[in-house]
């Protein structure tokens, strides 16, 4: 199970317990409790997102970086589509 799936699990879990409390305190309580349960399910996928961009935009200059030292030893090396010398 991933981490997202078990926050989001913990939060059904306190929705389902504040349904059957009794007490209004407990409730709220539970509630907020799942709130925050969900939030950090959200920011989890947020974070993994935000991680992706990242290696994908490393990645994307280490080719244009490669390219270019290639287009300096080989000038007649045809560079990738966007990727100036």
């Amino acid at each position: 199970m991933s981490k997202v799936s078990e926050y989001r699990q913990h939060a059904k879990e306190c929705r389902v317990l504040a349904h059957k409390s009794r007490s209004s305190e407990h409730r709220d309580m539970l509630l907020n409790m799942a709130a925050t349960w969900e939030s950090l399910a959200d920011d989890r996928i947020k974070t993994a997102e935000g991680l992706k961009r990242m290696q994908h935009g490393r990645a994307v200059s280490v080719a244009r970086s490669t390219e270019r030292a290639l287009h300096a030893r080989l000038p007649n090396h045809s560079l990738a589509p966007g990727v100036d010398p």
